[in-house]
């Protein structure tokens, strides 16, 4: 159902009713008054049950104080978003990438770092001709070669552990 209701909201199309103001409210919560304030409490309430759904299946977000850090993260980024778009897009992005660096720490035992992510973002974002394309891609390249190097020594190491068990 949410997701429904995102892809209806991404694309600025109406809803079903032509002034969905003047709907009765499914629901006469405290503050819900309109049918739109019913559809954004059933959002948060579908938010809420997939936090627990995912918090049964996965360890490190289990727990009374991680509820309680999702939530605050979850509150921070919806109301980060009303700053602008390009604001909210840029805070997804971040998130996405912070994981994305942890994830590469934790399996190819690297140490990448934050600071030298936003070191290298900011000056690229000085203009669009910051960086050579050709010589990027380059660079990248033996970066990658490097990194699947590195992957595959732990595939190696993970493959002879269990053989010599």
């Amino acid at each position: 159902m949410a997701m429904a209701l995102v892809v209806v909201a991404c694309t600025g199309e109406k809803s079903a009713t032509a002034d969905s103001a003047a709907v009765e409210p499914v629901k006469a919560e405290s503050g819900i008054k309109t049918f739109d304030d019913s559809v954004a409490y059933f959002m948060g309430q579908d938010m809420a049950i997939a936090y627990w759904n995912m918090a049964k299946m996965d360890s490190i977000m289990a727990g009374e104080e991680n509820a309680k850090e999702f939530a605050k993260g979850l509150e921070a980024g919806i109301k980060a978003a009303k700053e602008s778009t390009p604001y909210a897009v840029g805070l997804q992005q971040g998130m996405a990438m912070y994981a994305n660096m942890q994830g590469m720490n934790d399996r190819l035992n690297t140490k990448l770092g934050v600071e030298s992510f936003l070191e290298g973002f900011k000056m690229a974002m000085e203009s669009d001709k910051a960086v050579d394309p050709i010589k990027f891609q380059a660079d990248m390249s033996e970066i990658e070669s490097r990194l699947n190097t590195m992957a595959m020594n732990v595939v190696n190491a993970a493959s002879d552990s269990t053989q010599n068990k």
